[in-house]
């Protein structure tokens, strides 16, 4: 699944997290350099997020640990 260019509503539909526990994840994740805000709206719901180089570079590497884990 890809969750690029999500826009704040639709990842708040895909969590269990409320909106600002949402906004609270999303600014610690953008501080680190994982996602990047794509676009910045009046309306919180709309602003959109994508996920950076180096925040796929870290899905990719926790989903090869996870897995080699697993079967380990």
């Amino acid at each position: 699944m890809n969750y690029n260019n999500l826009t704040f509503l639709e990842l708040e539909k895909k969590t269990s997290l409320d909106a600002d526990e949402l906004e609270d994840e999303l600014e610690s994740l953008d501080e680190e350099g994982l996602i990047e805000r794509v676009s910045v709206d009046k309306e919180r719901d709309l602003n959109q997020f994508g996920i950076t180089e180096k925040g796929e570079r870290m899905y990719k590497k926790y989903m090869r640990n996870h897995f080699d884990t697993a079967e380990g």
